[in-house]
Parts: structure tokens; sequence; C-alpha cells
């Protein structure tokens, strides 16, 4: 399983400077006294060589957030009140700082050596981000592109998406298409 290890500034025997175009250029093999103790690899690289373990990572960090999640709704009804379209910034359960500036409250919070923090922007309404599915995609495409060959399954694929698409969209959610 991935370690992740957060660096900080001490006093250290040892030092090493490494450029971030270093790391576009593969991997970075430390040694120590001729013998090889780490490897330094961009996270892009590290997401393509091992695509289980960066999504076991990636699922570790957001388990780490959910309880901040959590604590952010539960503190919503009082946040609105007094930090209404601000970002907060929540840490351990508790609400740790404000700013109407997402990037400034970033810098702040870690600053502060808050981690891993929850920010969210407070709304009344949820951010909802909709994205469109590979097979929305496939359906446009086809009737910009008519060259295109579908096969029998791809066809009923399309028309499960229309018919679920024409349901929703029904059922009085403007928002779905």
């Amino acid at each position: 399983m991935p370690k992740t290890m957060t660096l900080k500034e001490a006093q250290a025997a040892y030092s090493l400077a490494i450029e971030a175009s270093q790391l576009s250029q593969g991997p970075i093999f430390v040694e120590h006294k001729g013998r090889l103790v780490a490897v330094i690899m961009s996270i892009e690289d590290y997401q393509q060589r091992f695509p289980d373990e960066y999504d076991a990572w990636r699922q570790e960090q957001l388990q780490c957030l959910e309880p901040n999640r959590i604590a952010f709704q539960q503190l919503l009804p009082e946040l609105l009140k007094i930090h209404r379209n601000q970002f907060v910034a929540i840490y351990q359960g508790r609400l740790v700082d404000a700013d109407p500036d997402r990037i400034v409250l970033v810098q702040r919070t870690r600053a502060q050596g808050y981690r891993p923090v929850y920010i969210q922007k407070v709304t009344k309404e949820p951010r909802v981000v909709e994205l469109p599915s590979p097979t929305s995609f496939l359906l446009s495409t086809a009737r910009t592109s008519p060259s295109i060959s579908k096969t029998p399954e791809r066809r009923h694929a399309d028309r499960r998406y229309y018919h679920s698409a024409r349901n929703t969209r029904e059922l009085g959610n403007a928002d779905s298409h």
C-alpha cells in the first residue's frame, strides 16, 4: 500500500534538489552511499505505471476527507448565517478558517499545517457538476459523423441512453441535458 509522507523543513545531513522539469524526464533514482534507496516520479508516471495503487491511494485520501465533509454538512446552517458565499476550511470536524478567495484559503491552511483539510464554498444549494457520459458523446458524434458504423450492441446502448435521458427530462429535471 502506498504511503503518503509530508516534507517538512528540518536540518538534515543530506539534501536533494529536484527541479520540477526533471520529473517530466522520467523517474529519479536516489542513491545513498552507492545503494539505491528511493525512486521519485511524477504523479502522472505513477498513475500510468501503477493504476491500482494510485486508485487505492486516491480512495484513502477521499476517506480521510469524509469526516470533514460530514462536519461541513452538519455545520452548514450556521455557516450560511456567517460565511455565505465564502470558502470555508474544515479540519478535524471543525471550522478553522474562511475566505472569499479559495486560493488564498488553500495557501493559508497549508501554511498553518492543516492536512487533510476539506474546503467548500458555503451556499444554500449544493454544487452540482454534470459531465457528459461517454455514450452521450458517442451519440453526438454519430449525429455529426454518419461514417461511424454501429454494432447492434452499440445501437442498443444508444437507445437505452436516449430513453433514459428523455425520461429524466420528462420528470422535470431541466438540468439533466
